[in-house]
């Protein structure tokens, strides 16, 4: 099943959990298509087994999702955490190493810059190799942090490096930068 089918079916599954009544106007509106398409996608859905029509009246249809549907949703929700977690393994594993590293070379702090999702990684890494760790929210507040020679600086997922903000070419060359989104390329 493709991904985006995965989606409206997820998007129907919550739907119809919280209203089992719902029309096709209504799953239109919640999957953001239009009425013909949607007819389409419940009539492909049901066409899979996904989805089972129970006709109520000459003009309302319930909508009912299958075991086939709810196994379809479960493994797509297994995968999905599964990738997840291999990601955050393979991060934990990367950003160890770079902390590992930076502490046998005299580095005594390390900076994370922006907000980043693997900030809780790169905390418990200086935990475990007993290095100083502090965050800079925004680029603005990066000259108040008073950034060393000794220090290594992680940059946010949010900054890219082919657009170096002004205020990170004014650092000490000597600072090392690593930009977070580069790590797993």
């Amino acid at each position: 099943m493709e991904n985006q089918d995965l989606t409206q079916l997820s998007k129907l599954d919550y739907l119809l959990k919280e209203r089992p009544n719902a029309s096709q106007r209504d799953i239109a509106k919640a999957i953001g298509m239009s009425l013909g398409m949607t007819n389409s996608l419940l009539k492909r859905f049901s066409d899979k087994g996904y989805l089972y029509l129970k006709k109520i009246s000459q003009r309302n249809i319930q909508y009912i999702l299958t075991p086939e549907g709810m196994n379809e949703l479960t493994h797509r929700s297994y995968t999905y955490l599964k990738r997840t977690l291999k990601q955050v393994h393979d991060y934990k594993e990367i950003i160890l190493k770079i902390v590992n590293e930076a502490k046998h070379t005299k580095i005594e702090r390390i900076i994370l810059l922006g907000e980043s999702d693997l900030s809780f990684i790169i905390e418990y890494a200086c935990m475990i190799h007993k290095l100083s760790f502090k965050t800079c929210k925004n680029i603005d507040n990066i000259e108040s942090t008073n950034i060393l020679d000794s220090d290594l600086l992680f940059i946010s997922e949010t900054f890219p490096s082919s657009d170096e903000p002004p205020k990170l070419q004014n650092l000490s060359t000597k600072i090392e930068k690593i930009y977070l989104h580069t790590l797993l390329i």
